[in-house]
Protein backbone atom coordinates (compact mmCIF):
# COMPACT_ATOMS: atom_id res chain seq x y z
CA UNK A 1 0.00 0.00 0.00
CA UNK A 2 1.74 3.33 -0.97
CA UNK A 3 0.62 6.94 0.64
CA UNK A 4 -0.28 9.32 -1.83
CA UNK A 5 2.76 12.04 -2.82
CA UNK A 6 0.57 15.05 -1.58
CA UNK A 7 0.21 13.46 1.85
CA UNK A 8 3.88 12.25 2.12
CA UNK A 9 4.89 15.85 0.96
CA UNK A 10 2.87 17.61 3.14
CA UNK A 11 4.23 15.35 6.01
CA UNK A 12 7.68 15.96 5.45
CA UNK A 13 8.09 19.66 4.66
CA UNK A 14 4.83 21.11 6.12
CA UNK A 15 4.65 19.12 9.69
CA UNK A 16 6.81 19.82 12.12
CA UNK A 17 6.90 16.26 13.23
CA UNK A 18 7.94 15.36 9.30
CA UNK A 19 10.95 17.98 9.38
CA UNK A 20 12.31 16.60 12.50
CA UNK A 21 12.01 13.12 10.94
CA UNK A 22 13.19 14.51 7.57
CA UNK A 23 16.65 16.29 9.97
CA UNK A 24 17.31 13.10 11.43
CA UNK A 25 17.60 10.60 8.68
CA UNK A 26 18.95 12.89 6.13
CA UNK A 27 21.97 13.61 9.01
CA UNK A 28 22.17 9.81 9.05
CA UNK A 29 22.38 8.93 5.62
CA UNK A 30 25.20 11.93 5.34
CA UNK A 31 27.24 10.50 7.60
CA UNK A 32 27.24 6.67 5.60
CA UNK A 33 28.14 8.99 2.85
CA UNK A 34 29.70 12.41 3.49
CA UNK A 35 31.10 12.41 0.14
CA UNK A 36 29.30 11.18 -3.61
CA UNK A 37 30.75 13.59 -5.56
CA UNK A 38 30.53 12.55 -9.50
CA UNK A 39 27.97 9.47 -8.00
CA UNK A 40 24.50 8.17 -9.26
CA UNK A 41 22.27 8.35 -6.23
CA UNK A 42 18.79 6.82 -6.83
CA UNK A 43 15.43 7.42 -4.49
CA UNK A 44 12.86 5.07 -5.04
CA UNK A 45 9.46 5.97 -2.98
CA UNK A 46 9.42 8.89 -1.59
CA UNK A 47 12.97 9.80 -0.98
CA UNK A 48 13.29 13.14 -2.46
CA UNK A 49 13.81 14.79 1.70
CA UNK A 50 16.84 12.33 2.00
CA UNK A 51 17.97 13.46 -1.76
CA UNK A 52 17.98 16.70 -1.84
CA UNK A 53 21.98 17.25 0.06
CA UNK A 54 23.52 15.51 -3.18
CA UNK A 55 22.27 17.32 -5.53
CA UNK A 56 25.31 19.83 -5.67
CA UNK A 57 27.79 17.66 -5.25
CA UNK A 58 26.35 14.06 -6.87
CA UNK A 59 27.04 13.51 -11.03
CA UNK A 60 22.86 12.72 -11.45
CA UNK A 61 20.40 12.68 -8.98
CA UNK A 62 17.35 10.73 -9.51
CA UNK A 63 13.89 10.38 -7.51
CA UNK A 64 12.08 7.00 -8.78
CA UNK A 65 8.33 7.49 -7.53
CA UNK A 66 5.52 4.82 -7.95
CA UNK A 67 2.80 4.58 -9.76
CA UNK A 68 0.13 3.95 -6.97
CA UNK A 69 2.03 6.50 -5.04
CA UNK A 70 1.76 9.51 -7.69
CA UNK A 71 4.72 11.81 -8.86
CA UNK A 72 5.32 16.13 -8.14
CA UNK A 73 8.26 17.64 -9.85
CA UNK A 74 11.33 17.60 -7.65
CA UNK A 75 13.64 19.72 -6.83
CA UNK A 76 11.14 22.43 -8.75
CA UNK A 77 9.31 22.24 -12.26
CA UNK A 78 12.06 23.76 -13.87
CA UNK A 79 14.60 21.37 -12.70
CA UNK A 80 12.91 17.96 -12.54
CA UNK A 81 14.85 14.97 -11.67
CA UNK A 82 11.50 12.78 -10.53
CA UNK A 83 10.23 10.18 -12.83
CA UNK A 84 7.20 8.12 -12.41
CA UNK A 85 7.33 4.69 -12.55
CA UNK A 86 6.42 1.05 -12.46
CA UNK A 87 7.70 -0.65 -9.47
CA UNK A 88 8.83 -3.54 -11.01
CA UNK A 89 10.74 -2.22 -13.89
CA UNK A 90 13.13 0.85 -13.56
CA UNK A 91 14.39 3.31 -16.54
CA UNK A 92 18.02 2.58 -15.15
CA UNK A 93 20.35 0.49 -16.48
CA UNK A 94 21.53 -2.23 -14.42
CA UNK A 95 24.98 -0.84 -12.62
CA UNK A 96 24.60 2.58 -13.88
CA UNK A 97 23.77 3.80 -9.59
CA UNK A 98 26.08 4.14 -6.93
CA UNK A 99 23.96 4.49 -4.18
CA UNK A 100 20.48 3.90 -3.37
CA UNK A 101 17.68 5.39 -0.92
CA UNK A 102 14.26 3.23 -0.44
CA UNK A 103 11.96 4.92 1.46
CA UNK A 104 8.08 4.75 1.51
CA UNK A 105 8.64 2.52 -1.01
Amino acid sequence: MHLDVQDLRNFYYREPLGRAAQRALRNKVLQFWPDLSGQTIAGFGFATPLLRPFLPQARRVIALMPGPQGVLAWPNPSQNVSVLTDERFWPLETGHVDRLIVLHG
